[in-house]
């Protein structure tokens, strides 16, 4: 007899329930105990600590990266391998604004509810910790470090002001530009190198270029570093750049070409000039299927879902990395009013609210659900890897 979704539905919803009080407690722990990118060992060790209670094989430091971590259980030597994907890295003074502590509970809550729904069925089932998602592009150091090679399908939720699924995102990346010039007195500029003439020219010259970009293409640049005093010739500057494309192909033809401005200015007047930037987070590619799958299970459980107009900005992640893999899903579930945005103080209130214990519940039934259609239906994994195939030609 083929498994209804209703039936999955109710499996899943006995298995978190019982683990509810751990999941809850969970999510307010680090919610009040709020930790920045690549920082996070309280959070890391928490959640590793679960999982080995639970039955898991934890690998710490997981790609060698501090407070990542894998736990992992399987039986036999095939089937499908389903990750769960935890975040847990705050913001700067407001915490999790992000709601990230939502991100991790729903996550473990749905790898221990698939662990005992699956019973002796073949495949893995494991729950990856993902530091630094807000800065640093944990997910993008994991890949590069092997931590995904085993896995087939990665899955999440994400709290939002928003419940929107195939909402797809854009490519990123900060680029960071210093000039090193020669100080003097300014009534003597001959006798220095003025290193923030040439910043300021870069700004000039983005400005110029900007209606030549390629659509949603969008630079936005701070001058962090510019001198202290008026009568000195500047010897050092400093600007940021964060570029945002559709691609991670027109982020790096961005970055490229500002690059080769900043060298232009600094032959000009003899400064010296560096560069750097962190790892791109690339567009996001969401699964259609696993997504409309998601969709399903919440509005069993009275939530009201909605897909995502293509045309809406949207901001950026590290998985979109991973969606270049592998199948992702990464939808979206309303914790607050959509007049309350994230990355603000009120967000950050939300993120531990009755609101927010519900949805981390409901989205851990339907993640588990998802995974268990994963490992039991050939049709479902076909449709997934399907879409994926065609990720590109969907978004």
């Amino acid at each position: 007899m083929e498994a209804t979704m209703e039936w999955i539905l109710e499996r899943a919803k006995k298995h978190v329930i019982k683990k509810q009080s751990v999941l809850l407690g969970l999510s307010k722990k680090l919610h009040e105990e709020p930790e920045l990118a690549f920082c996070e060992y309280k959070a890391s060790d928490e959640i590793a600590s679960i999982m080995e209670k639970e039955g898991f094989a934890v690998e710490r430091k997981t790609a060698n990266i501090e407070t990542a971590l894998k736990a992992k259980t399987c039986k036999g030597e095939e089937g499908p391998a389903i990750a769960f994907l935890a975040e847990y890295d705050a913001l700067p003074e407001i915490g999790h604004a992000c709601g990230h502590n939502l991100i991790a509970a729903s996550s473990v809550g749905a790898a221990l509810a698939l662990k005992e729904m699956a019973g002796d069925l073949c495949g893995s089932i494991m729950l990856l910790g993902t530091p630094a998602e807000e800065n640093g592009g944990g997910k993008i150091l994991m890949i590069q470090g092997g931590a995904f090679d085993d896995v087939d399908f990665s899955l999440m939720m994400h709290p939002s002001n928003q419940s929107l699924i195939k909402r797809n995102s854009t490519a990123c990346c900060e680029l960071i530009i210093e000039f090193h010039g020669k100080p003097a007195h300014s009534s003597k500029p001959e006798n220095g190198i003025d290193a923030l003439y040439p910043l300021i020219q870069v700004f000039n010259r983005i400005e110029k270029q900007k209606s030549k970009y390629p659509p949603k293409v969008i630079v936005n640049g701070i001058i962090t570093a510019g001198g202290s005093a008026s009568n000195v010739i500047v010897d050092y500057s400093c600007g940021k750049f964060l570029i945002r494309a559709k691609r991670k192909t027109e982020i790096q033809q961005v970055i490229e070409q500002i690059k080769s401005f900043a060298r232009e200015e600094a032959d000009k007047n003899g400064s010296q000039v560096e560069f750097c930037h962190d790892e791109i987070y690339a567009e996001r590619y969401s699964n259609g299927s696993m997504e409309e799958r998601f969709k399903a299970y919440m509005e069993l459980q009275g939530e009201e879902m909605n897909v995502a107009d293509p045309e809406e900005p949207a901001g950026s992640s590290d998985i979109g990395n991973l969606s270049d893999v592998m199948p992702i899903m990464h939808p979206y579930v309303g914790i607050v009013d959509a007049a309350v945005a994230p990355h603000t103080y009120e967000y950050a209130m939300a993120s531990s609210s009755e609101r927010a214990d519900e949805v981390i519940l409901k989205s851990a039934i339907a993640l588990a659900a998802i995974g268990y259609e994963l490992l039991t239906d050939k049709t479902f994994r076909n449709q997934v890897a399907k879409d994926f195939t065609h990720r590109s030609e969907l978004s």
